[in-house]
């Protein structure tokens, strides 16, 4: 078997095992690195009224939504890039319930606010994590 394929198919599980836990986790987009890793040294960290909060602290946040008018309850796993500058782009569904509760995740992550960008070997770097939103 060749190499690189044996490296696509290992990236390919990393990325399934990543998308469907429940828990976030990183992965580092670099031009100049042609891996994605689970890890960064430096996690990125949201700002919650002008204080950083630690990403452990904001899952626990994000999996206790109160369910707004018209959605479903249930979980949206979600995927978003925080760029190097610490601001949010690409919000994806990964597993969705239904239309309106999807977008409202997607709002809920989209005016998060602002964001200190995850680092590798001390620069800032994009990273993808994926986020479960628990609406009850």
């Amino acid at each position: 078997m060749k190499i690189s394929k044996i490296i696509k198919t290992a990236a390919a599980c990393v990325l399934l095992s990543i998308a469907f836990s429940h828990h976030a986790a990183a992965i580092v987009l670099t031009e100049e690195d042609p891996f994605s890793y689970a890890m960064v040294e430096e996690k990125p960290e949201v700002y919650i009224n002008d204080k950083a909060c630690p990403m452990q602290e904001y899952m626990q946040m994000m999996m206790n939504q109160k369910t707004p008018e018209g959605c479903s309850a249930g979980r949206v796993m979600c995927n978003l890039t925080i760029s190097s500058k610490g601001e949010i782009s690409r919000v994806k569904i990964v597993r969705g319930l239904d239309e309106a509760t999807n977008a409202a995740s997607v709002k809920l992550l989209e005016t998060t606010g602002k964001w200190t960008p995850g680092k590798q070997r001390g620069n800032p770097v994009a990273v993808v994590i994926t986020i479960p939103v628990v609406f009850r």
